[in-house]
């Protein structure tokens, strides 16, 4: 049959590849507490009473940097990206803590391997074109595994190594878990090809179409290095519609003329960081633009939501396990497949 041999086909190119990209996800599901465990110094000082705008002084004028995370309930402490993929942390009273060097540790390189495969703007390419072709996989793979008879005798636990057994586990194994399964390729597939996801979700939830604002994107020239966090916070926090919100993230000016860039978590929110923006003039602390999540269609919303999903920031422990096992399922399928060809195989042989 075509589907059969197309399913091998492609559990063959990109069977490894899925299976590889889709275990590190499930690291990285737990990435905070493989972080503790190697740096438990990031957990000395978690309460403070120094203010953000305190905090943020020390740490931009100690190097330059692009912008700078917040401290959470799971990640209590600044996070401070620089240009070259460092991450320097420093504790809630602004007192440095330590570095991480790009790939200088296990999780660095796990990030990088399940975002782009190590290869930069090459592999995020190559993974547009698995994420695809592992679609096809699955799909394929239940056109040809799916039973056609369900009993009991399928789910019956055994160990003897032989053709039936093999394909059994396959076929119970793909046929419970691949709606799981589709959750991690499809959420991945809407943010590898953002645009085309958005309008794609815009046009099935009829959003309204958005002007583009003509407001100011630059300020007039203001030194990089004459920082007035206090004043650009204070004014962010005056906007109605940030009132309630978390600060998240800042983004630190690259060029004198940049405005400063805030961002805002709503409480309604599923999005770990928010998708609420406050650009503000560096100058006078005018707000400039505003983009508030409120404001924007059900389509838009939805998608600000694949994220969320994708890294299991919703649905508890319960969903985040649930992923933690869909992690590992690519790789039991590619086994149990690999097996059952291999007794195949040799059957074919003995006749």
């Amino acid at each position: 049959m075509k589907q059969v041999k197309l399913h091998k086909f492609l559990a063959w190119t990109v069977g490894g590849w899925l299976a590889l990209i889709s275990l590190s996800g499930s690291f990285l599901l737990f990435k905070s507490t493989f972080l503790h465990w190697q740096y438990p110094q990031m957990l000395t000082s978690v309460s403070s009473s120094v203010s953000k705008a305190a905090v943020l002084n020390t740490i931009t004028t100690s190097k330059v940097y692009q912008t700078i995370m917040f401290p959470s309930a799971e990640a209590p402490y600044y996070q401070a990206f620089d240009a070259n993929g460092d991450i320097d942390y420093w504790d809630q009273n602004g007192l440095f803590i330590v570095t991480r060097y790009y790939l200088s540790d296990f999780i660095s390189v796990l990030e990088q391997w399940h975002m782009n495969l190590l290869l930069n703007d090459i592999g995020y390419q190559l993974l547009n074109f698995i994420s695809l072709l592992s679609l096809f996989l699955i799909i394929t793979g239940l056109i040809s595994w799916w039973p056609k008879h369900w009993s009991r005798r399928l789910f019956r636990v055994s160990f003897q190594f032989n053709l039936r057994i093999f394909r059994q586990w396959h076929t119970v194994m793909a046929s419970i878990g691949f709606l799981f399964l589709l959750i991690p390729i499809l959420t991945s597939i809407g943010m590898l090809y953002k645009q085309p996801s958005i309008k794609t979700l815009q046009l099935l939830f009829n959003d309204p179409v958005m002007t583009k604002a003509t407001l100011a994107t630059k300020s007039s020239p203001r030194a990089l290095g004459n920082q007035q966090w206090d004043k650009w916070l204070s004014s962010a926090r005056k906007l109605e519609t940030m009132k309630g919100a978390e600060l998240t993230r800042v983004y630190i000016r690259q060029s004198t003329d940049d405005l400063v860039v805030l961002r805002f978590k709503q409480a309604d929110e599923w999005h770990q960081y928010g998708r609420n923006f406050v650009y503000l003039d560096p100058n006078t602390a005018e707000i400039k633009k505003v983009k508030d999540t409120h404001l924007i269609g059900a389509g838009l919303r939805w998608y600000q939501r694949i994220y969320p999903i994708h890294t299991a920031n919703v649905g508890g422990i319960v969903f985040k396990i649930a992923l933690l096992l869909v992690g590992i399922l690519p790789i039991l399928l590619l086994v149990t497949g690999a097996m059952y060809r291999k007794q195949l195989q040799k059957r074919a042989s003995k006749k």
